[in-house]
């Protein structure tokens, strides 16, 4: 039997809004929260698809202004490593801020360790005429589901790693006073 921690104050059976950095998937036509996966103290991320790979190919900026809804599949993780998938994107990242021509070949130190918690994204279009920001509308037919979720193997369901605390990683910078920065990455709750 297989058992999972419960966020403290979360009612897993209930959908919340969050708001954590996310990507641009084609596939979709929608902003959808970077699929970060955990094991084994390894946060890195899934590459579902063709928009995932150009994202961390690209080190492309995460939006950070879009709500998604939310269901909290239980279970507090810390990170203690970064995934190569997740290496690859804040190389990519820190090259295009800093605006590094070639290869960033400096260290990338996970200052601050993260806790991580697994969501499922309620999918919208399980329930014609509702999109991921919206939590609205009236249909001429009822939800095709009655949790609202979607997806498949290969997306893993939709569901993603989310930060419960925030993770800060330590980059050289020589565009930098103190020859380094910061870069950090987290989620805010629905009344944060």
């Amino acid at each position: 039997m297989r058992s999972f921690a419960v966020p403290v104050g979360k009612n897993t059976n209930k959908f919340d809004n969050i708001s954590t950095p996310c990507y641009f998937d084609s596939d979709l036509d929608y902003d959808v929260p970077i699929p970060f996966t955990y094991s084994n103290g390894v946060l890195d991320i899934n590459i579902t698809n063709s928009s995932v790979q150009d994202f961390v190919n690209n080190g492309t900026s995460p939006d950070d202004d879009t709500e998604f809804q939310a269901k909290f599949c239980g279970g507090m993780r810390l990170v203690q490593s970064l995934g190569q998938n997740l290496t690859t994107y804040l190389r990519k990242r820190i090259e295009s801020y800093e605006g590094i021509s070639g290869e960033y070949l400096g260290d990338i130190i996970l200052y601050i360790k993260p806790t991580v918690t697994k969501v499922q994204l309620a999918q919208p279009g399980n329930v014609q005429g509702l999109t991921f920001e919206n939590v609205y509308g009236v249909n001429d037919q009822p939800p095709t589901s009655d949790q609202y979720v979607g997806g498949d193997v290969l997306n893993k369901y939709y569901t993603s790693w989310v930060f419960k605390t925030p993770m800060t990683i330590k980059y050289t910078s020589s565009n930098s006073s103190t020859g380094y920065r910061y870069m950090t990455f987290s989620t805010h709750y629905d009344g944060d």
